[in-house]
């Protein structure tokens, strides 16, 4: 089979192994094809490509948050931030507001450099949760109308740091 193959070392690796299944004879390609996936797919079954995939994951989500928390501080300001909040009935508008910025300015800085990242991923989510339910819900699904879509992903991203962690590339590992 190509595990054992690939386990022996009989199979090439890797950019090898997709040159070797297209460098058959006829009628052998879609089995060459299958074998050389089930050899690239067992090589992402690596702790080193979980925690580059995980880093990456944070970094991207880390960076989102960080420039949300900086639209509403200092490109519309937060005096039009809590006007906002206000115009969508948002409970407690100035301390929402507040607590939505430095939420992501701060949430987001951490999940980049994975500190706490677990239970700031699990905040995150609580604070989009609820700006799914207070802003989002009532325009429908899509993003393009406010709705739902946007924070709904945002909160299973969130959730899959939180079930998978931080990963070793981050401060957690390093503690």
């Amino acid at each position: 089979t190509a595990v054992a193959e690939h386990q022996t070392g009989s199979m090439p690796t890797g950019a090898g192994a997709w040159n070797a299944a297209w460098a058959r004879a006829p009628g052998q390609e879609s089995e060459s094809f299958v074998s050389a996936m089930r050899c690239s797919l067992m090589a992402m079954d690596k702790p080193a490509v979980r925690d580059v995939a995980l880093l990456i994951f944070r970094a991207v989500l880390g960076v989102v948050f960080v420039a949300h928390g900086v639209d509403k501080l200092l490109i519309a300001g937060m005096d039009d931030t809590i006007g906002q909040f206000s115009a969508w009935d948002v409970p407690q508008p100035r301390l929402s507001a507040w607590v939505a910025v430095f939420g992501e300015i701060i949430g987001g800085a951490m999940l980049v450099v994975g500190i706490l990242t677990t239970l700031v991923a699990g905040a995150l989510a609580l604070l989009m949760a609820s700006a799914l339910y207070l802003v989002h819900l009532p325009h429908g699904f899509f993003v393009s109308d406010n709705g739902i879509e946007y924070p709904l992903v945002l909160i299973v991203g969130l959730f899959m740091i939180v079930v998978f962690g931080s990963g070793r590339a981050s401060i957690d590992a390093v503690s």
